[in-house]
């Protein structure tokens, strides 16, 4: 049950306003962004889905390279669903969140083998494919079929908790405010009208000093007639990151390699390369014995911060003879060579930091 600040809600005629007048400023201030048409003409759901995924956690001039790369290497859904995992991790590096990577090529070989290359398009449908969530099958479904629908985000739920002055937290909004907007719902302005409330809640309607003098709605907006823009939607106190620590070993031969591992398929940077890592996470229990020599020296720390924790690195340097015995998984690459693999934000500022004491 979404609680209302005031019992004075839209009427037909207030959302018929809203509808009006948002798409005319869409018309004229949305974004243009490479994954998006407008009007008669629906986008390619391939295209909404790359750009979606590469959203989440991440800005979207951050994205736009991004998306750009992958759709010039895999025009098609039937080229990503035939690519190798490997150039797909390779391609994303910068993006962090590798999940969404590996869950993208999970999909795209769902809808290759189920769908026979065809996008789903209907909401239960993409709900089916692995890695599409209820938000993103909102999205798929509003913007590229017109299905009428709203994906619900931090964007639109900050909108319309402001608009129609709901007193919930965003978290509460985001679970039980598709029920409160269905008679927005419009089969014919869906796609224009879900990226044009996206689109007010990135560049106007923001969290913080939100633009209200250039926005379409302020006649209409509660919470800009009773002053608490700044107060809606509610917000959640942020609890405080728990730390982890850990140590990880570059290990160099006398030629000047050094030794990297890919993780395991599964768990956190699935499939990425490192230099060996221990101690913070389940992917190592200890450091191997044949490490632990006189001649091995702690040369600084690395900090980065995850979704759930904060952690730090101390990075030990040891050298070791061509024949050092590595464990299956490892092996040895030169510095230039690096940019071969797929690495984490992680490994990176490991890598700089080795770099800057050659």
């Amino acid at each position: 049950m979404i609680s209302y600040l005031s019992e004075n809600n839209l009427t037909p005629q207030h959302i018929s306003f809203v509808k009006k007048v948002l798409l005319a400023w869409y018309h004229d201030y949305g974004r243009h962004l490479p994954w998006r048409t407008r009007g008669t003409c629906h986008a390619s759901p391939y295209q909404v889905w790359i750009s979606e995924i590469m959203l989440q956690q991440t800005t979207v001039v951050t994205v736009i390279p991004y998306f750009n790369r992958f759709i010039q290497k895999w025009p098609t859904l039937v080229d990503f669903a035939h690519a190798d995992l490997n150039d797909i991790l390779h391609m994303w590096q910068g993006l962090g969140y590798y999940s969404r990577a590996r869950n993208l090529y999970k999909g795209a070989q769902y809808i290759l083998d189920h769908f026979d290359g065809n996008f789903p398009n209907t909401y239960p449908e993409l709900l089916k494919v692995p890695g599409i969530g209820p938000y993103t099958a909102a999205a798929i479904a509003s913007i590229a079929f017109y299905q009428p629908i709203i994906p619900v985000d931090g964007n639109v739920v900050r909108v319309f908790s402001r608009l129609m002055g709901l007193s919930d937290s965003i978290d509460a909004l985001k679970k039980n405010l598709s029920h409160t907007i269905t008679p927005f719902f419009d089969a014919t302005i869906s796609g224009d009208f879900t990226q044009a409330l996206m689109d007010l809640g990135a560049t106007i309607c923001t969290p913080r000093k939100p633009k209200c003098v250039q926005c379409p709605m302020q006649q209409v907006c509660y919470a800009y007639k009773t002053n608490q823009v700044d107060l809606l939607p509610t917000q959640k106190l942020r609890k405080e990151l728990p730390s982890r620590q850990g140590e990880v070993w570059l290990i160099v031969n006398n030629q000047g390699q050094l030794v990297i591992r890919q993780r395991p398929d599964k768990g956190l940077l699935a499939n990425l390369w490192e230099a060996p890592s221990f101690g913070w996470d389940n992917a190592d229990i200890m450091v191997p014995k044949d490490l632990e020599t006189d001649s091995s020296i702690n040369i600084g720390t690395v900090k980065h911060t995850f979704t759930h924790f904060k952690l730090t690195l101390t990075i030990k340097l040891t050298n070791v003879r061509n024949d050092f015995n590595l464990s299956p998984d490892w092996q040895w690459t030169s510095i230039h060579d690096l940019n071969n693999y797929a690495l984490s934000t992680l490994a990176k500022k490991v890598i700089k930091h080795y770099v800057h004491q050659m």
